[in-house]
C-alpha cells in the first residue's frame, strides 16, 4: 500500500512540476513588479548576506559563551543559591 500511495503521489508531483515549470505560458502576462516589492526582496538578500558574512563573530562573541554557561550548570546553581539566601 505503501509503494502504491508513493506511485500515486509521485506522478501527482510530476504533473505539478510539468505544469509549472515546463508548460506553456499564458499570452499577455507582460507584467513587472511594484519598487516596494524590489526593495524587500533587496532588503532580505542584504540582510542573509550580512548575516553570513557576520556570522563567525556571532558564534564567537555570543554563541560560544552562552552556550558555555549554559552547560555550566553547576555555576548556575551556585548563582541562584546566592541570590535566593540574600533575598531572606
Amino acid at each position: 500500500i505503501i509503494v502504491i500511495s508513493s506511485a500515486i503521489a509521485l506522478i501527482a508531483y510530476m504533473r505539478v512540476f510539468y505544469v509549472i515549470w515546463l508548460g506553456k505560458p499564458k499570452e499577455g502576462l507582460e507584467t513587472k513588479e511594484p519598487l516596494s516589492m524590489s526593495l524587500v526582496c533587496l532588503l532580505l538578500a542584504l540582510t542573509v548576506i550580512v548575516i553570513g558574512l557576520t556570522a563567525p563573530v556571532v558564534i564567537d562573541k555570543l554563541i560560544e559563551p552562552a552556550t558555555a554557561q549554559a552547560i555550566d550548570y553547576q555555576k548556575y546553581i551556585g548563582v541562584i543559591l546566592e541570590l535566593a539566601k540574600n533575598l531572606r
